[in-house]
């Protein structure tokens, strides 16, 4: 195993030792210097290089706090990877396989994750605004107060997913299969939902005011207090919804189903 010695003069003068040192910590699985927010940023820069080449296998390493952002870690093996509150803007993580990785607070912003593996990972309260993650795989993901505002989530799997509070703001869902799941309280103001399968999903006082929901199927769904609020529905499918306190003022409904759905009735004149 590789030992440091931080106390060592070259240290001081030399990043590609120091780097070279923190890589190695890296590789032996070893806790990370305290030393590490204080590196040099040529230090970081060679250690971030060294990550990039060794993409092939980063399996189960310790990323906390890293900056690698602008990174090219396409097809690289994540898996089990620690990368809470890491600097990961503009990253390239396509193809790249992060199963059940942590992303806890996680800065992704214009990150690609197109076609990425990301199923039992932790992306609670991370950064995704921006990002694309068209064809990524994000099955059984934590995504509590995730920020995917803007983000492309087209062919997307989210199949047991938790987006509770989830902001989703402008994002594009478009066809997204989004059956059975929690999204209460989650923001899908102004989102492209258009096509979206919604079918027995708890969406209880989520934002969906002035999303797109052109043919979507909300059949079966919670949408107890929702807010609806100036959304297209042309040609969507409420039957059997719960629209119990649901705001609907200024939404579209035009060829919408609306047959058996609860509380309609009563909202007739909004």
């Amino acid at each position: 195993m590789y030992k440091t010695n931080f106390t060592s003069d070259r240290k001081k003068i030399d990043p590609h030792f120091l780097a070279e040192t923190y890589f190695q910590h890296l590789l032996n699985k070893q806790p990370l210097p305290r030393e590490y927010d204080t590196l040099p940023q040529k230090a970081k820069a060679i250690l971030k290089q060294m990550i990039a080449n060794h993409k092939s296998n980063l399996r189960d390493l310790n990323l906390r706090g890293f900056d690698l952002s602008v990174c090219d870690l396409s097809g690289a093996q994540l898996n089990r990877v620690n990368l809470n509150v890491a600097n990961l803007t503009e990253i390239n993580l396509a193809a790249a396989n992060i199963s059940e990785a942590s992303l806890h607070k996680t800065n992704l912003q214009s990150a690609n994750l197109s076609e990425a593996i990301l199923c039992r990972a932790r992306l609670n309260r991370a950064n995704l605004s921006r990002a694309n993650l068209n064809g990524a795989d994000l099955a059984d993901c934590g995504l509590i107060e995730t920020n995917f505002t803007k983000a492309n989530l087209t062919n997307v799997c989210l199949k047991g997913a938790i987006l509770i509070r989830t902001v989703l703001h402008k994002a594009n869902l478009s066809e997204v299969d989004l059956r059975g799941l929690d999204l209460h309280e989650s923001d899908f103001s102004e989102a492209n939902l258009q096509g979206a399968k919604l079918t027995g999903a708890n969406l209880n006082r989520a934002n969906l005011c002035n999303a797109n929901l052109q043919n979507a199927d909300l059949s079966c769904a919670n949408l107890i207090e929702a807010d609806l609020g100036g959304a297209n529905l042309t040609g969507a499918h409420l039957s059997r919804t719960n629209l119990t306190g649901v705001n609907l003022a200024n939404a579209i409904l035009d060829r919408a189903n609306l047959s058996g759905a609860k509380q309609f009735a009563a909202l007739k004149n909004f």
